[in-house]
């Protein structure tokens, strides 16, 4: 035990000292090129079951190939770009064909107060306008003007005091 004993307190004073000459060697900011081949050394003494574990661990060439067959299954199920820039023209004519259908507008008559001897309602707040090339409104006006001819639904509602008289006028 003794001579085993004193093989390991030579190679514990062995490291020990060899730390002892790196710290030296940074403090007085040596050349790299020392502090390279210092830690090369100390890297060489590395228990090799270590580098062999490392070395196990790593992948191989079945798990590599493996890996690419999945990512390239992958990219096969991918559409290409004419696939893709026709689905987005089909969706681009459903969508346009579904909005021109949903043409809305609507107005507030937040003032309570009526224009004129015909006791016009001002539309004072547009809330929502979905064409507004085609629904054409102005703050505080009386009218709203559709540019394009066609069949309108008319909604409308007047929450007041007393029971009003509504007229739509159209042109």
């Amino acid at each position: 035990c003794k001579s085993s004993c004193e093989a390991t307190q030579d190679d514990l004073d062995g490291q020990k000292s060899l730390c002892e000459e790196i710290q030296l060697e940074l403090n007085s900011r040596c050349d790299s090129k020392r502090i390279e081949g210092i830690v090369e050394e100390a890297l060489s003494n590395r228990n090799v079951q270590d580098c062999l574990t490392l070395i196990e661990r790593k992948a191989d060439v079945e798990d590599i190939n493996k890996s690419l067959m999945e990512v390239n299954r992958e990219l096969t199920q991918r559409p290409t770009v004419s696939e893709l820039n026709r689905m987005v023209g089909e969706q681009s004519l459903i969508m346009e064909s579904l909005c021109s259908e949903h043409l809305l507008g609507r107005w507030i008559w937040k003032s309570g107060r009526t224009r004129g001897e015909k006791h016009a309602v001002p539309w004072n707040i547009q809330n929502i306008n979905t064409n507004p090339e085609n629904f054409v409104w102005e703050k505080d006006r009386s009218s709203i003007t559709c540019t394009s001819p066609g069949l309108y639904e008319v909604t409308f509602g007047f929450f007041t005091r007393r029971k009003p008289a509504v007229q739509l006028l159209v042109n």
